[in-house]
């Protein structure tokens, strides 16, 4: 993926060996740490082990693009049979796709193995042919990505674990070139975060009352668990 100017600022653990350069930024303590104080360990869904956490903040997650490329919270497109879906159109993270589930005929809880893909990926790429010029990507590319999403209801991962409603704030079941991401990629996690930001987005309506509060971070629920961005 081509630099796009993000703005890094992480926080790296003592603990951790990570090659920065001298002159990069510490981003805060997050709330209640202390310098000193033993770094709490963490798991990832879909990530095996524990350690402790890295922080990242990104202060341009759109670089110098608009974050919104046609201006509009809702842009309108189309169905393999025609009809219209609303959907909203990122250029944070990777540029991406967001429809409701239901549109593509999903509950949202599905995981990546009872997709029926001979309907999902003709779909997919549907909707990517007609967004790629509102999203400025050209020529062959694996870009936009699509992502269905759906208010939070239970399920369980592709680890067998029962995920609750009240553990996330949205559920997201996004592309990858040929299939359904086994997770959930992290430049779509970006994505999603900043959609889900703008009022009246198909994210921001998604989640209807479990929006996140303010300073809270935004829960993904995806096939391998949860997500924290």
């Amino acid at each position: 993926q081509v630099n796009q100017s993000y703005g890094l600022s992480l926080r790296v653990p003592s603990t951790v060996a990570a090659p920065l350069p001298a002159a990069a930024p510490a981003a805060p303590l997050p709330p209640g740490g202390d310098e000193g104080e033993e770094e709490p360990l963490i798991a990832l869904a879909g990530v095996a082990g524990r350690e402790p956490a890295v922080y990242v903040e990104i202060s341009a997650p759109h670089g110098e693009r608009p974050l919104l490329p046609t201006g509009n919270e809702v842009d309108t497109l189309r169905l393999l049979d025609g009809s219209p879906v609303e959907a909203t159109l990122v250029t944070a993270g990777n540029p991406t796709v967001f429809v409701p589930a239901e549109a593509a005929g999903l509950t949202g809880a599905e995981l990546p193995g009872e997709m029926d893909y001979s309907v999902i990926l003709p779909l997919v790429e549907h909707l990517r042919a007609q967004a790629a010029p509102l999203l400025g990507v050209e020529g062959p590319s694996d870009q936009p990505r699509v992502a269905f999403l759906s208010p939070p209801r239970g399920y369980r991962t592709s680890s067998e674990e029962d995920v609750e409603a009240e553990q996330f704030h949205i559920a997201s079941r996004i592309s990858t070139p040929g299939r359904i991401h086994h997770a959930h990629t992290g430049t779509g996690s970006i994505a999603l975060a900043c959609a889900a930001g703008v009022e009246g987005s198909v994210p921001w309506r998604c989640m209807g009352e479990r929006r996140p509060g303010p300073g809270e971070a935004l829960r993904i629920g995806h096939p391998g668990g949860v997500i924290e961005v």
